[in-house]
Formats: C-alpha cells, sequence, structure tokens
C-alpha cells in the first residue's frame, strides 16, 4: 500500500486458530448476550493489567468492554452507532491501536479461515 498509494496504513493480523478460539473468549456469548450486539476490537498489542483498569465503565455505559489478551470484546445494547466506545477512546486507553468488526464479520472469517 505504500508503494502504491503513499500510505501505510496499520494491519492487524489473526491467526485462523486465533478466530477459532474468539468465541470461547467472548465473555458475553456465554451470559446470553444477543451477538447482533457484539463486537470485537482487534488490538495490535496485548494491553497492560494497569491499561485495562483505566477503562471506565461509567464513560460508556450501557456499552461493556471486556479485554481478553489482544481482543477487546464490546457489548453494545444500543448498537455500535450509538456508543460513546470509539477507536481513538480505546487506543489511548489502551496504548495500542485497534479496529473494530462485528460479532457476524468476526464469524464469517474464522469460517473463512477454516475452510482454507
Amino acid at each position: 500500500m505504500q508503494a502504491r498509494f503513499g500510505f501505510a496504513p496499520p494491519v492487524l493480523l489473526r491467526t485462523a486458530k486465533e478466530l477459532r478460539a474468539l468465541a470461547a473468549a467472548n465473555p458475553f456469548l456465554a451470559a446470553g448476550v444477543d451477538p447482533k450486539l457484539l463486537h470485537v476490537a482487534f488490538l495490535e498489542a496485548k494491553p497492560t493489567a494497569k491499561q485495562v483498569a483505566s477503562l471506565d465503565p461509567a464513560r460508556i455505559a450501557p456499552d461493556v468492554v471486556a479485554v481478553v489478551g489482544r481482543e477487546a470484546f464490546l457489548h453494545t445494547p444500543s448498537g455500535l452507532g450509538k456508543s460513546k466506545i470509539s477507536n481513538a477512546w480505546l487506543d489511548r486507553a489502551l496504548g495500542t491501536i485497534s479496529t473494530v468488526r462485528t460479532w457476524n464479520t468476526v464469524q464469517t472469517l474464522a469460517d473463512l479461515a477454516e475452510a482454507r
């Protein structure tokens, strides 16, 4: 992309094994939350415990974030469009770069990776 378009955006990759493990790691699925209200923020680096503790739940309520390894699982009861959660907020608080995908997209990517 650098050579063709003149910029080098960050690229976050996960292996097929890591994508398959996401379903087991998502704490909101175990709680019975509607998957349509779930998203995953893929993080470039695993945040420290101190960084995770800096995520102020009162600032984003009624939304909830659960960080597990290099992923932040998001439950957004009113939808991501109305959420106070943003990439900029996550990146600043967790000291990393993130990209957010819907749970449906994550499952599709896992299925595609499994088929290869």
